[in-house]
């Protein structure tokens, strides 16, 4: 009987405070996201071509595809600190394909790297 009550109170206990835990960090993300993306306008799909196209190593090689990934990466690590996201991603043509308000696509722009943005 004992072992019963200790159980019940166990999960009286724990449950709400597993359902707290969860639901208050999900809110704050959820928050933050929705006043970042409305503050700075609509969302929109953008083609982002780097400089370097890297025409000299092979289409298919996995050094293309370690070269265009190092040269992605910086360009992407400032997308998400604006806030916008990268959708895909590809080495044929050094570009990726991102979700961003134009304002966001306008100082990718300006990045060195950047040959264009381009609408999707």
């Amino acid at each position: 009987m004992r072992s019963r009550r200790r159980t019940r109170w166990l999960v009286m206990a724990t449950v709400p405070a597993a359902v707290v835990m969860g639901a208050v960090p999900a809110g704050i993300a959820a928050a933050a996201s929705q006043a970042g993306s409305s503050a700075a306008g609509p969302q929109h799909e953008y083609i982002v071509i780097l400089h370097n196209q890297n025409n000299a190593i092979g289409a298919g090689s996995a050094a293309r595809r370690f070269a265009v990934s190092a040269q992605q990466r910086p360009v992407l690590a400032q997308l998400h600190s604006l806030g916008g996201r990268e959708l895909a991603s590809t080495s044929l043509v050094n570009a990726v394909v991102v979700k961003s308000t134009a304002a966001q696509a306008r100082i990718l722009a300006s990045n060195p790297a950047v040959a264009q943005v381009v609408p999707n």
